[in-house]
C-alpha cells in the first residue's frame, strides 16, 4: 500500500522544483526576443537579472532604456569591463550604440550592492541596432524602363514618371521573361515593364535578386503617360569633332602686262 505522506512529500518537492525553474526560464524567454540566451549566475549569492527594452538616450556611461514590458524607462551604468555585442555578436563601443537601437542588458545583482536601477556588474550588452535592421530589409520595386547602361537599369514609375530609380544587375539576378526559359540582360529592354527585388547595397543602390517583366502591352498606361523623349533617360551622346574642311586656294598667276617700246630710229 502506498503511503499518502510518500505521495505528499513528492509533490511537494515536485512543485518546489518547478517553481524554482520559473525564473530561469523567463530569463531565456526575455533573452529570445534578440536571441540572446541569459547565462547562469556564478555564484549562490548573485543573481541575473536582464533588462530589453529600447534607448532613450545616452549621457556618459548611462543607458536610458524603455522597458516595454512594464512601459517604464530604467537608467543603467555601464562599467569599463562591460562588453557590448551587436546582433553578429562582434563587439562594439557605447559610441555606436544611438537612440532607438534594441537592448538586452544582463547583469549580476548582489545583495551587498545595488544602484538606482537595481543592477550591478553590467557584464554584456546585446544591441541591435535600428540602422541594421533597416538596410537589411528586401525591397521590392516596379517601373517601366527607361534606359540600360551596362549592368545599371534606369527605371521611372508607370504613373508618376517623376519617380525615378535604378538598380543593379549581378551575375546572381534571376531575369524571368514569359516565353524564356531564363532570361539574360540583354534581354531588358527600353518600354518594358518590370518588378523586381533585392537588397541595398553600401551605396544605396537596390542589387537586384529577381527581375520579373511584366508582360502586357498595358496600353492604358501608355497612351494616358506615354513615354516622352525627355522620360528616356538616354546617355549622353560624346562630342565628336568632325574636321573642318580646308578652303583650297587656287591662285590664278595675273596676267604680264604687255610693254610696249617705241623705238626711235
Amino acid at each position: 500500500m502506498i503511503n499518502p505522506k510518500a505521495i505528499k512529500t513528492i509533490f511537494f518537492i515536485f512543485l518546489l522544483s518547478f517553481i524554482l525553474a520559473q525564473p530561469l526560464k523567463a530569463q531565456y524567454y526575455i533573452g529570445s526576443v534578440l536571441g540572446v540566451k541569459s547565462e547562469k549566475p556564478n555564484s549562490v549569492g548573485e543573481s541575473k537579472r536582464m533588462t530589453v527594452g529600447e534607448v532613450e538616450e545616452i549621457k556618459g556611461n548611462r543607458i536610458s532604456v524603455e522597458d516595454k514590458k512594464g512601459n517604464k524607462i530604467k537608467e543603467v551604468i555601464l562599467d569599463g569591463k562591460t562588453k557590448i555585442l551587436n546582433q553578429d555578436n562582434k563587439p562594439i563601443n557605447l559610441m555606436q550604440v544611438k537612440p532607438k537601437d534594441k537592448v538586452a542588458i544582463i547583469a549580476t545583482q548582489e545583495p551587498s550592492a545595488t544602484d538606482a536601477a537595481g543592477l550591478t556588474n553590467r557584464f554584456k550588452v546585446y544591441v541591435r541596432q535600428q540602422n541594421q535592421v533597416k538596410e537589411t530589409k528586401r525591397r521590392a520595386v516596379h517601373g517601366i524602363i527607361t534606359n540600360r547602361s551596362g549592368y545599371s537599369i534606369t527605371f521611372v514609375h508607370q504613373t508618376q514618371r517623376d519617380r525615378v530609380n535604378r538598380l543593379l544587375v549581378t551575375p546572381n539576378t534571376i531575369i524571368k521573361i514569359k516565353g524564356l526559359v531564363t532570361g539574360t540582360l540583354s534581354d531588358l529592354t527600353v518600354g518594358q515593364r518590370i518588378a523586381a527585388v533585392g537588397d541595398l547595397n553600401s551605396e544605396g543602390v537596390l542589387e537586384a535578386v529577381r527581375i520579373h517583366v511584366i508582360p502586357g502591352l498595358a496600353t492604358g498606361i501608355f497612351e494616358n503617360k506615354p513615354l516622352t523623349p525627355e522620360t528616356i533617360h538616354l546617355p549622353s551622346p560624346t562630342a565628336t569633332s568632325s574636321p573642318v574642311p580646308t578652303q583650297s586656294l587656287e591662285i590664278t598667276p595675273s596676267a604680264t602686262p604687255s610693254i610696249y617700246i617705241n623705238e626711235t630710229e
